[in-house]
């Protein structure tokens, strides 16, 4: 009910900007009131008395603004930058040794060498040979270091992020006006020339340059937020009616006028930009931070009720499983972190609108966002690194119980405020058990102290497990069907399919296969740093260098579509399955078969069956992460001269900023040819053994080896190097299988293998019995079996005959012991059958409610496990959706998820009768390569005024343009729903079998 609520204020949201002029502000009486309350403050005090931790950041804070009280005033007002002056990053590093100099205030640079700083060889810059009067140096090689820049910007921000929360906390905290003092002079020193700093980092790849001192852009309200905070603390000080630096005014009017208004209005005018994006979030929470500090009503109403508000945020943006949109989990984790400083500001707004404020902390969209997102994604200890995110290259041990950092964070902040006392309590025995049960330990450590300093609920009573649902998703297999993302996890070993839409972050690597085990990422994705490197853009972000098949040497995503459909899902004993295909991936190349089976097999290994049918050229491989490598199977290679792309070898060009050597200051460049392939180097090629592969080897501390063996058509092996995304990263070992003709139809089967160096290996040999049928023996005289489809094989368990889905048989040499199928119609071994259908339930949708998330069938549902997946289909849809079961009733299906709807919008205009115009946008209708996703195409849609019909296709715009088959009209202004499921659809549930055999 809370989030129908939320969603339908967005009613009459202006479509423009007002000017600045029209704004009304009309400034608030009680202060502080944005993030924190003077009730926050008592209770701060309280717990300096009361908790240890909390007297540790309380001496944390006074030593630190301390440390700001003693120079004079003139010597801090010394170091501000002048108006319009250069600020930097600092991205080409040291123009002597390549080596890094830091960033903004991680900079290396010292208060006692103004306007200069050094690298991490040692070099200080600007020198004589190096030169820089305020506008950077141009060496030889072209490129611009920004030395004075830097250290500008290094001021700004620890002045912004050190010296004014110190002072400005200590002041609330002590009422001493020596503090206050302090913090109005730096405050209104930024101020004085904050309005006339509008080019952001000079070397942030931007045109026009655009921002406020080092802050490009978006990140503007990055350091607003602080500003607002720092002011609202200082805001009875009458150290703010002191003249100001800007000529004829007192502190307080420059800081308003030129330093938050200023910066508040930058935002504003980017929140009407028509998308949804983190750096959309950014815009707007800086709006409303400002809006809630003086309390201009316009900045409030279009971060609650406009069409790109924080409520359409967590409608579109937040999916039913609670993941967050963009494709990576870096973003997706700080997406969330921004939400988050939407909720304190909301919570604490008193307004003639909201005379109560807003608890987001309440609303159901909101907490699935929040609720231990990190630990439900972990991979064997790992964050999975796909899309826009850092590489994973050093050892992580899987822990012994779940436990993250950023996930501890949520749940304090979900503990101190909702306001259910009954939830509250839940949030806490969850905390407790997630932080090992010493709260008082945790906070002392926890990097976010300083906000459990001001806001921490009182310790919790009890530690508990979350729900039984929630807890497989932490700790089991699970799939995020709207995302499309499949975990499959077994003990030491992780597997994680992508299956979904690649959108914003992410890249074109529908149907990329992560294999995490013992600590290390096997299948290394090259990952992000800065997203306009020639390395990122060239090499990183090409479908070739991620583990999936690459078809006709294009990167995928060259046509509308993206993402695709699961199949199967299975969590058995020792048996985790997935199968799931992404045709729309590679509709420019024709391709009429894309489809994967992933399994984790006895917490041994991973076996990978890929079926492609359509164009000329299969390359199926991935890069991989040893220190050493050896090819496997391939008597003889012949070395390659260049890279696999004719005329161009950029893979040994790429300089310490990730650009190609001799190709300065073009940022985003696509080296051609333009499909990754140009960036290999050390080519060798031949042709391979029946079964072949390679090992790589990591050495160290924690020494383990990881084995891929390759038994599908036959195909040429290419082994290379590629680069990592920085020449400091570790490079790639990469292996293609490569196959070629004419409308090429290949099957690709691959078994992974991690050893740690203290243990034995388990798979003894492979070997194809069968077109999708693998049979592996192990080296503890056991023998597996794998088969998807329909497969008829001599084996060594005996003659097999499978049809269905999946089957996993295994044994001794004779005689299988155990089996385990998924959709298994029928399974004969030596002519006696082992496992009969039905292999399935199907069954037509009747009814469907999206609120309580429960379809009715058209026949009675049959006993099910919780968990089972159940994929619902229909002919007009484009892919299929998948859920977890949560219970069964009858004919009731109760599906686990927070809503059955895929989001909302609300009709702008109604060109003629099957277009709609939607204002409020919804990025699942866009590719990260900006063509249309095809999401949503048949989904129906639903009306408030009673407007319905189906969805033939969408244009992302804005505003987002709906070809609609319209069962009744919609008006101008009615809100709608994307429903996901929809009377008639099909949906089945293949049956999940486990049996042990008698032998003879």
């Amino acid at each position: 009910m809370v989030t129908t609520l939320l969603i339908c204020v967005v009613l009459g949201a202006q479509d423009a900007p007002l000017p600045r002029e029209a704004l009304v502000i009309r400034g608030r009486g009680d202060h502080p009131c944005v993030t924190r309350t003077a009730a926050d403050v008592n209770a701060a005090r309280q717990r300096i008395e009361k908790y240890a931790w909390a007297r540790e950041e309380y001496e944390s804070i006074l030593a630190e603004a301390d440390a700001w009280l003693r120079e004079s005033e003139d010597y801090w007002l010394g170091f501000l930058p002048k108006p319009g002056a250069c600020y930097a990053y600092g991205f080409t590093g040291c123009p002597i040794c390549n080596g890094k100099t830091g960033t903004w205030e991680k900079a290396n640079c010292r208060w006692d060498t103004p306007g200069r700083v050094k690298c991490d060889a040692g070099h200080t810059l600007p020198d004589a040979e190096h030169p820089d009067t305020g506008e950077g140096y141009r060496a030889p090689d072209g490129r611009i270091h920004y030395f004075v820049g830097q250290f500008n910007a290094w001021v700004t921000e620890q002045w912004t992020l050190h010296a004014l929360p110190s002072l400005t906390q200590a002041y609330a905290l002590t009422g001493e006006e020596k503090y206050a003092a302090r913090a109005a002079l730096l405050l209104d020193a930024l101020a004085s020339v904050y309005a006339e700093s509008t080019s952001g980092s000079w070397d942030y790849p931007s045109t026009p340059p655009s921002g406020r001192f080092a802050r490009p852009w978006y990140q503007v309200a990055r350091t607003l937020v602080h500003y607002v905070d720092h002011y609202d603390l200082l805001y009875a000080s009458p150290a703010l009616e002191q003249p100001s630096l800007r000529p004829g005014m007192k502190r307080r009017e420059n800081i308003e006028r030129y330093l938050l208004e200023d910066g508040a209005y930058y935002c504003y005018g980017h929140c009407f930009d028509g998308v949804l994006h983190n750096g959309h979030a950014d815009y707007m929470r800086g709006a409303l931070a400002v809006g809630c500090l003086l309390d201009i009503p316009e900045y409030i109403r279009i971060s609650v009720e406009g069409p790109y508000s924080i409520q359409s945020m967590l409608s579109n943006n937040i999916d039913r499983d609670g993941r967050y949109y963009e494709t990576s989990p870096g973003y997706a984790i700080h997406a969330r972190l921004l939400y988050l400083t939407f909720a304190d500001p909301l919570r604490n707004l008193r307004s003639a609108e909201y005379p109560a404020g807003l608890n987001l902390y309440d609303d159901p969209r909101f907490v699935s966002a929040v609720l231990l997102p990190e630990s439900q994604l972990l991979c064997a200890g790992l964050l999975p690194n796909f899309g826009d995110m850092a590489p994973n290259v050093r050892h992580t041990p899987p822990p012994e119980r779940p436990s993250s950092t950023v996930d501890a964070n949520f749940l304090e902040r979900l503990y101190a405020m909702t306001s259910d006392p009954g939830v509250r309590a839940n949030y806490g025995a969850a905390l407790l058990r997630l932080v090992g049960g010493d709260l008082d330990a945790h906070r002392s450590a926890a990097k976010y102290r300083n906000w459990l300093f001001w806001h921490a609920a009182g310790p919790p009573d009890t530690v508990a497990a979350p729900a039984p649902a929630l807890e497989r998703r932490v700790n089991g297999s699970w799939v995020a069907g709207m995302k499309g993302l499949a975990l499959l996890r077994d003990g030491r070993q992780t597997a994680l399919l992508r299956y979904g839409p690649s959108l914003n972050h992410g890249d074109p690597d529908d149907l990329a296969l992560q294999y995490y085990a013992d600590g290390y990422e096997w299948t290394y994705d090259l990952g992000y740093g800065l997203g306009s490197t020639h390395c990122h853009v060239g090499w990183a972000s090409s479908t070739v260098s991620h583990c999936l098949v690459t078809v006709d040497e294009q990167n995928q995503l060259g046509a509308d579509g993206s993402g695709g459909s699961l199949h199967f899902f299975a969590d058995l004993p020792r048996l985790k399955a997935v199968q799931a295909s992404s045709e729309l991936s590679y509709t420019e190349q024709g391709v009429t078969r894309y489809r994967r089976t992933v399994a984790l097999v006895d917490g041994a290994y991973l076996v990978d069956m890929f079926e492609v049918g359509g164009g000329t050229r299969h390359d199926y491989g991935f890069a991989g992460l040893g220190e050493q490598f050896s090819p496997v199977g391939v008597p003889a290679l012949e070395n390659r001269e260049g890279s696999l792309a004719e005329g161009v070898a950029w893979g040994q060009q790429v300089g310490a900023d990730g650009d190609i050597k001799g190709y300065p200051n073009k940022p985003y460049w696509n080296p051609p040819p333009g499909n990754g392939y140009g960036f290999f180097y050390n080519v060798r090629q031949g042709q391979p053994e029946p079964v072949w592969g390679g090992q790589w080897a990591m050495a160290g501390k924690h020494p383990a080896t990881f084995h891929a063996l390759l038994a599908g058509d036959t195909a040429e092996a290419v082994f290379a190097t590629g680069p990592g995304l920085y020449p400091r990263l570790p490079e790639a070992q990469c292996l293609l299988a490569r196959r070629t003709g004419e409308n090429l139809q290949s099957i690709f089967l691959a078994v992974y293998e991690s050893v740690p160096e203290k243990e034995t290996r388990q798979v003894l040999s492979v070997r194809r019995i069968g077109s999708t049928c693998l049979e592996i023996e192990r080296t503890d005289g056991r023998v597996d079996v794998i088969a998807t489809g329909a497969c008829e094989a001599d084996s060594a368990l005996g003659q097999l005959a499978f049809s269905g889905d999946f089957a996993y048989l295994t044994g001794t040499k004779g005689a299988a012991t155990e089996v385990q199928t998924v959709g298994c119609a029928s399974l004969l071994l030596d002519g006696a059958t082992v496992d009969e259908g039905p292999g399935e339930f199907t069954a037509q949708v009747d009814a469907v409610d999206a609120d309580t998330c429960t379809v009715v069938l058209d026949q009675e549902v049959p006993d099910i496990g919780p968990g089972d997946v159940a994929v619902f289909s229909n002919p007009l849809y484009s892919r299929t959706t998948a859920y977890h079961v949560l219970s069964v009733d009858g004919r009731r299906l109760v599906l686990q998820a927070s809503t059955l709807n895929l989001g909302a919008g609300r009709v702008q205009s109604v060109p003629d009768a099957q277009t709609l115009l939607s204002d409020i946008p919804h990025e699942y209708a866009r590719s990260v390569k900006r063509h249309t996703t095809q999401f949503f195409d048949g989904k129906g849609i639903q009306g408030e005024q009673g407007g319905s019909g189906r969805i033939v296709s969408t244009e992302h715009g804005p505003p987002l343009k709906l070809i609609v088959d319209p069962t009744k009209a919609f008006q101008v202004g009615e809100r709608l729903v994307y429903r996901d499921i929809m009377p008639g659809d099909t949906v089945r549930i293949p049956r999940i079998q486990y049996a042990q055999l008698q032998t003879s």
